[in-house]
């Protein structure tokens, strides 16, 4: 179900029925989103630590990276934030995690350029609420990377695709809707005579040449149907079939104020050198070890994941 870099790990849950495996990780990712008392997510994060982890325990002794080839209902799983018991510390304290499509991953090595970059702030969306947390975080990463910005009433669908397909980065920062129960996905663009609706048919028409990393600081961008046994759909996916090397994104939901320190912090890691899933580990450890409770809940840091291509 999962494996390791170079290791070729692969996992079969054999003690446990798919069922019952479901319900776990659905028990366990809804105490971790409505950020339960630490009693009753540690629990699940240690009970999921024993049994997808712990019996690799040998074998993963001294690896920097764990690439995860999620199969149904792993993809929903933050294993960011499963919890080793007999060392009391998270997985993501002791590797650099990411997620990809098949075990035929990229080596993690980042050596591409991040210019031009792209930062999409705060989309008007029809029926949607503003997100006034978003905007100050998009302005100082747009200033980190030197990059154009599209925000607001300025961020069409138009707009948009033409500025992704010549970046090499791009950052988006507004409302997404997607489903679990269907493969629907979507970004939520200014309305420009049209619906402002930039689904996932439309991202994978996209010709990305620059092979972008893509970061989704939105709700929901790794969700989609976990029936699908060849990979879920999901935005992140879209993405990635567009043409994109890499792409940060969410399992659910994310509160604006907290996203914004943490993806701040990622862009900070990156432009000082840091591959794509150094980067993240860098700024998931620096909210885990935060004084801040609102930051070091895994309901910030644990659903934020990257999703890397085969090439």
């Amino acid at each position: 179900m999962f494996s390791a870099t170079r290791e070729g790990i692969d996992v079969a849950t054999a003690d446990i029925t798919r069922a019952e495996l479901a319900a776990r990780i659905a028990a366990f990712d809804e105490n971790v989103r409505r950020r339960a008392p630490a009693a009753a997510i540690d629990g699940d994060a240690e009970a999921l630590f024993a049994l997808l982890v712990a019996p690799l325990r040998a074998r993963l002794a001294g690896l920097r990276e764990l690439v995860i080839v999620p199969d149904r209902e792993l993809h929903s799983l933050p294993f960011a934030a499963l919890f080793d018991a007999k060392t009391k510390r998270f997985l993501i304290e002791d590797v650099t995690i990411r997620f990809a499509l098949t075990a035929f991953v990229a080596d993690s090595s980042w050596s591409r350029s991040l210019t031009p970059s792209l930062v999409i702030s705060d989309p008007a969306a029809p029926g949607w609420p503003r997100l006034d947390g978003s905007r100050d975080e998009a302005a100082r990463i747009a200033a980190l990377h030197g990059a154009a910005m599209l925000s607001g009433e300025d961020a069409t669908r138009v707009r948009f695709a033409a500025a992704a397909e010549r970046s090499a980065l791009i950052h988006f920062s507004g409302h997404a809707d997607s489903d679990a129960q269907h493969s629907y996905g979507a970004l939520l663009l200014a309305g420009a005579g049209d619906s402002g609706v930039f689904g996932t048919t439309d991202i994978t028409r996209l010709a990305l040449a620059a092979h972008p990393l893509v970061v989704l600081a939105a709700c929901g961008t790794f969700r989609g149907d976990t029936a699908h046994v060849s990979g879920m759909p999901s935005l992140a996916r879209a993405f990635l079939i567009a043409g994109a090397r890499g792409v940060v994104g969410t399992m659910w939901e994310i509160d604006d104020d907290v996203a914004g320190p943490l993806f701040l912090r990622f862009h900070e890691s990156l432009r000082a050198g840091a591959s794509p899933a150094e980067a993240l580990r860098e700024a998931q450890l620096a909210m885990l070890h935060s004084a801040d409770p609102r930051l070091n809940a895994p309901a910030t840091w644990a659903p934020v994941a990257l999703l890397s291509s085969a090439s």
